[in-house]
């Protein structure tokens, strides 16, 4: 990406911060009450009222949300100025921002203006450039050069290790790892407890969408990769392939806190990779096998999506009461509320809109604000249908979360093509 992008990326970015750190705009304090919220100001870093530590959460919260300002920053400026002055730029420039942010804040009625917050701001932005420089000099070449090889493979191959990186994310969402010892006894007991090949009314989407990932996963390595091997050699490098993915992610989940491994996983997943090696069987025979798998693709696509939206199926006809005003304000309840549940439900809600933008915009003409446009609109009619169900709310967060999914998805393809017909170029 050239420099114009990037400074686009972090001009968005800066409207975001101050958006997500004002919503929902609840200004109009008193100029006594501003006087009175200076004084009480929490001057001391880390050290909350009462001498209390601040919630680990907060704090982290905080260093992340400036991380993509930094790294923004750093691509943006860093064919321009050396290193040191680049960092010295992210260091005054996020304080100034975070400043004025906890600034503003002191004329809101549900914010608290705080020096910690200052400084993990900071650390956050400081971190993000690091991570760019990092990213420049040690990974942008090999990036670089795998995405070339990726693009000179054939489409089928492209499409199965899209398919296995997207299971492996889908199952390690949301990525709160942690080694705390009561953590991973709660999830082993979680294991123990739920030793039954029939899921519980919990693990039932995890389950089906294990059953879905491992099947298109199972087609994907079966017809993508070692297309001329024997049949038994395919089927067995299948299995393997699936078996490493699933014990991975299943004891990886161990360490994840909201992670709830269970045995039931462990079938439909099994269940997956055999019905996908059965129907890579019949996607070799004859012609059209990119065709044949598209179609299979497409559908299960469609599957996984109507059930990570729809489920549990409890429809209900009054809905007056599922309506709020601070669901039609974009990503207020995610910064007023943040967990591990909200940040799965942003990486599943983008997740799920990818493949929208690589299979369905398919045209070259479509540009990318159409792109978002259309999965916002998508996600638009989901969320109203989410109404009708039972334990499913609407909100306006998710439809533009859909829109983004949809743009990346489109922005991943169409570089694909401009690389794949780079190459092809450069090979004639």
């Amino acid at each position: 990406m050239n420099n114009k992008i990037y400074f686009r990326l972090l001009v968005l970015y800066i409207f975001f911060l101050f958006y997500g750190c004002t919503v929902p705009f609840n200004i109009g304090t008193s100029m006594d009450e501003v006087i009175l919220r200076i004084k009480h100001i929490y001057w001391i870093p880390y050290v909350a009222p009462g001498q209390c530590r601040y919630s680990r959460i907060d704090l982290a919260s905080n260093i992340l949300l400036y991380i993509p300002f930094g790294f923004f920053l750093a691509f943006w400026l860093r064919q321009r100025l050396s290193s040191f002055f680049i960092l010295f730029i992210s260091v005054i420039s996020s304080l100034f921002i975070s400043s004025f942010i906890e600034t503003i804040q002191l004329f809101t009625a549900d914010r608290v203006t705080s020096t910690t917050d200052i400084i993990n701001n900071i650390a956050g932005s400081v971190m993000g450039t690091i991570s760019a420089f990092v990213y420049h000099r040690r990974f942008h070449d090999k990036v670089k050069s795998f995405l070339i090889d990726l693009a000179a493979k054939s489409p089928m191959e492209v499409y199965s290790i899209i398919i296995l990186f997207g299971l492996i994310f889908f199952r390690l969402i949301p990525f709160d790892v942690s080694a705390d010892v009561d953590n991973i006894k709660h999830n082993v007991k979680f294991f123990i407890r739920h030793l039954s090949l029939i899921p519980s009314e919990n693990t039932t989407r995890d389950a089906v969408n294990s059953f879905l990932l491992f099947n298109l996963a199972a087609v994907g390595i079966f017809t993508g990769f070692f297309a001329d091997k024997l049949y038994m050699y395919r089927v067995f490098i299948v299995i393997v392939v699936n078996s490493i993915l699933l014990c991975f992610t299943e004891f990886i989940k161990v360490f994840i806190i909201s992670g709830n491994p269970n045995i039931s996983n462990l079938f439909f997943s099994s269940i997956g990779t055999l019905t996908g090696i059965f129907a890579g069987t019949f996607f070799v025979r004859g012609k059209f096998l990119f065709t044949k798998f598209f179609i299979y693709f497409v559908i299960v696509y469609i599957l996984f999506f109507v059930f990570n939206y729809l489920y549990p199926f409890e429809f209900i006809s009054d809905i007056a009461d599922k309506i709020s005003f601070i669901a039609f304000i974009p990503f207020a309840i995610y910064f007023f509320k943040i967990d591990a549940g909200n940040i799965s439900d942003i990486f599943l809600q983008i997740f799920l809109f990818i493949p929208m933008g690589i299979i369905i915009i398919r045209s070259r003409k479509v540009s990318f604000i159409k792109s978002f446009i259309a999965g916002f609109i998508c996600g638009l009619i989901f969320e109203t249908l989410q109404l009708y169900i039972a334990t499913r709310y609407f909100d306006i967060t998710d439809a533009i979360l859909a829109g983004i999914g949809t743009y990346i998805g489109h922005y991943c393809r169409v570089g694909f093509i401009k690389i794949r017909i780079s190459i092809q170029y450069l090979s004639d």
